[in-house]
């Protein structure tokens, strides 16, 4: 009867793991989304409308944005890539609420956020970019925050 305890106590672990997870996913975006041949706002765009449902409003009062501005990057995002933008779980996750300063653009808030746990090629990996560029980006955004 103890081995039946034990093992419930793991599948109920295993569900809490599960659980949080997908609660720390519901306000994040994979950094791959980044990696495409999008901008990275029409990226972002693209991905909150497809990939999580979200309307343009929603998107906009999350990003600070303008909704028509929302609209306009979605349609361009939607004619330069038709297809979903494809979503891994396992991989860095960029959260939703620093978007939403103004201060840095997108692709300025990604890197400095993935700066702080990666080195400059591994983020140019992770986005499809070039070390120079991500090098670039990671120093013009410390600058501005100075």
């Amino acid at each position: 009867m103890r081995e039946q305890t034990l093992t419930d106590k793991e599948k109920l672990f295993e569900l809490i793991y599960q659980l949080k997870i997908l609660l720390e996913n519901q306000n994040t975006v994979p950094a791959s989304i980044f990696s495409n041949k999008l901008s990275p706002a029409e990226a972002l765009i693209k991905y909150l409308k497809e990939n999580k449902g979200l309307k343009n409003s929603e998107i906009a009062r999350m990003l600070n944005r303008d909704q028509r501005g929302i609209w306009s990057t979605n349609k361009r995002a939607q004619k330069k890539m038709p297809r979903a933008i494809p979503e891994g779980l396992e991989e860095p996750r960029i959260p939703l609420s620093i978007f939403s300063d103004r201060k840095l653009s997108i692709l300025e808030h990604t890197v400095t956020h993935l700066r702080k746990t990666h080195k400059i090629a591994d983020i140019a990996r992770i986005l499809n970019k070039d070390p120079s560029t991500i090098a670039a980006v990671n120093h013009r955004a410390r600058r501005k925050l100075e």
